[in-house]
């Protein structure tokens, strides 16, 4: 396959269309797979569906080489490269493979910068991946703090010890108890959680974040699969919990 000649392309439709009059094949892709050296990916910065998003060609890029795609990019910009380098604060553009070109330019200087790339791309794709994605966790872990409805253990890990307690201590609060930990769910849901149950499902080496992030995700896992339990263990709810609080307070103080 012509690298200079077949292209992925991501953006908006006028750039593409600009694309295939200047001799560029401009392959699909089906249900979002793309090989993964081969052919190289062009983006434009801008993305009609996400005009708040100045970086929104940018963030596509950096997803799709977190993703592990080792293919040749290049971005495509009307706006001049130290503007468009000011979001890259996970060094997109300093990987081998990235390349960039302000509009307008011409077919030639695209396929003179995309054959200037090579394939494969020399370098070790995993400290990127675990860089982007530690920054994504960490994003939606903070929102787990954030006032009163998401407030981890204000909503759900005090009440629940409150009421560990309660029984422990001869209440028959059992069914109060079913009841809260069936919000475990309903709090997973509402705060979108699965996006970070999947981060943590994934390799990343023996990173000390990730490792917590595994135990933290575990751990509300298995409290999710108590409510169906018949005979619930209060003791070891709280025990659960406070391993979740700690790894939870790990997790949040967590500064890259």
């Amino acid at each position: 396959m012509d690298n200079q000649k077949s292209i992925y392309f991501f953006g908006h439709q006028e750039a593409e269309n600009w694309l295939s009059q200047a001799g560029f094949i401009i392959d699909n892709f089906e249900d979002g797979f793309i090989l993964n050296t081969s052919p190289s990916i062009v983006i434009s910065t801008y993305f009609p569906w996400k005009q708040q998003e100045s970086d929104a060609g940018l963030k596509c890029a950096v997803q799709l080489r977190a993703e592990g795609y080792r293919n040749p990019m290049l971005l495509l910009s009307f706006l001049p490269f130290n503007k468009v380098s000011e979001t890259d604060q996970h060094g997109f553009f300093a990987l081998p493979g990235s390349g960039f070109l302000r509009l307008p330019c011409s077919k030639q200087e695209i396929s003179e910068t995309l054959a200037k790339i090579p394939i494969p791309l020399p370098v070790d794709l995993l400290p990127f991946r675990i860089k982007v994605k530690k920054t994504e966790a960490i994003e939606k872990i903070r929102q787990m703090k954030h006032g009163n409805r998401f407030d981890f253990v204000n909503n759900i890990s005090s009440p629940l010890i409150s009421l560990c307690n309660a029984v422990i201590s001869g209440f028959n609060l059992i069914p109060e108890l079913k009841l809260q930990l069936q919000k475990i769910s309903v709090y997973r849901e509402q705060h979108d959680l699965q996006e970070l149950f999947d981060m943590a499902g994934v390799e990343f080496g023996d990173d000390p974040f990730f490792n917590v992030l595994n135990k933290f995700t575990s751990g509300f896992g298995n409290l999710e699969s108590i409510s169906a339990i018949q005979n619930i263990d209060p003791k070891n709810i709280i025990n659960i919990l406070d391993e979740l609080n700690n790894n939870l307070s790990y997790l949040l103080s967590y500064e890259q």
